[in-house]
């Protein structure tokens, strides 16, 4: 393990009480101080730590570099990047180190930030893995869905609708990119209504579709028992729900009413309702969205896309579909209105 640490802080102690007869100390309080060679590395670090009391005799090396060293992070992730090459570290470590994310964090407040995967191997508070349904790269599919709003080149419905389909590395990398990080910096203004928005619509299903729920098989999976409700997390509880969405399909629900809540104003996109009113308008024509895509799904997902939820959810006339149908409900207030006492907090 490689780390930063204070200039002229690094004290050796003798301590007949220490197996090893002595320890040392260190300070990490000033700029650009702390582990630097990667999540995997600390990961690794502390799981072969023994936890309890007891003297262990596992031993690891530890490289220590005063903080005088460096003029700033750049020339650190250039070691890093060297010392990471028995086992690169994934791209959103590094984005993260370098505080691509931090746009995002700042106006995060809607849920916990250790539920999203910010980094590699991050673990939940229970101590799980952070699973993919909550990485960032679902984070930044789901700020893609608003995007179209801006009507700028390169974020239309065409480009944003594939995104589901791309590898996680690569919509890591559009958070460093010149145009795509800007433009993610921009949606993540409004990163809270929209992750709320996504939960409330994953954990809706049942007051949605009423009990007919399980006769939907975008929502369910087979099992050798019949229809089972298939599961996937919400950011709020970082738990499972039932009869939930695949994370690829969520963007394109999302989309149908996200794309009617926000206007550009001088590069930047205003939202035009309040999480409640999405809410409510979501209660109004969820239904109608979750028809057209279940009858789209029973006429094609197996004969022309071959069983693939990345090409389904790449059609981008699905999500023209199903913001048509939203839009209805969005533009008539009486229609949803009256569900707002539904969802007021």
């Amino acid at each position: 393990m490689r780390a930063v640490i204070d200039a002229d802080s690094l004290r050796i102690y003798e301590d007949e009480d220490s197996p090893t007869g002595w320890y040392v100390s260190m300070a990490f309080d000033s700029y650009l101080a702390g582990h630097y060679d990667g999540q995997h590395s600390a990961d690794r670090t502390d799981s072969a730590i023994n936890h309890d009391e007891d003297a262990s005799n596992k031993t690891y090396t530890l490289h220590l570099v005063e903080n005088t060293a460096f003029l700033s992070k750049d020339e650190i992730r250039g070691v890093a990047s060297a010392a990471n090459a028995v086992q690169p570290q994934k791209s959103k470590s590094e984005i993260n180190i370098l505080g691509g994310f931090d746009v995002a964090k700042g106006n995060l407040s809607y849920c916990d930030e250790t539920h999203i995967g910010w980094k590699e191997n991050q673990k939940l508070p229970t101590g799980e893995k952070v699973p993919n349904e909550l990485g960032v790269g679902q984070v930044t599919c789901l700020l893609g869905t608003v995007l179209p709003s801006l009507y700028v080149t390169g974020a239309g419905l065409g480009d944003i609708s594939s995104w589901p389909k791309k590898g996680r590395e690569a919509l890591n990398k559009f958070w460093i990119h010149e145009d795509k990080g800007v433009l993610l910096n921009s949606a993540s203004e409004h990163i809270d209504i929209i992750l709320e928005f996504a939960d409330f619509v994953q954990s809706e299903m049942r007051t949605i579709l009423g009990a007919g729920v399980n006769t939907y098989a975008i929502i369910t999976k087979d099992t050798k028992k019949g229809p089972a409700p298939f599961c996937n997390y919400t950011f709020k509880d970082a738990e499972s729900t039932e009869y939930a969405l695949t994370k690829e399909l969520l963007n394109t629900v999302c989309y149908s009413v996200l794309n009617h809540a926000f206007r550009p104003e001088d590069g930047k996109l205003v939202a035009e309702y309040t999480i409640a009113e999405l809410k409510a308008i979501w209660l109004a024509c969820g239904k109608q969205v979750l028809d057209q895509i279940e009858a789209r799904y029973q006429s094609n997902f197996a004969s022309v896309f071959n069983n693939r939820w990345g090409d389904f959810v790449a059609d981008e006339t699905l999500w023209a579909l199903c913001s048509n149908e939203a839009q209805r409900t969005v533009v008539n207030r009486p229609t949803w209105s009256t569900r707002l006492a539904l969802v007021a907090k």
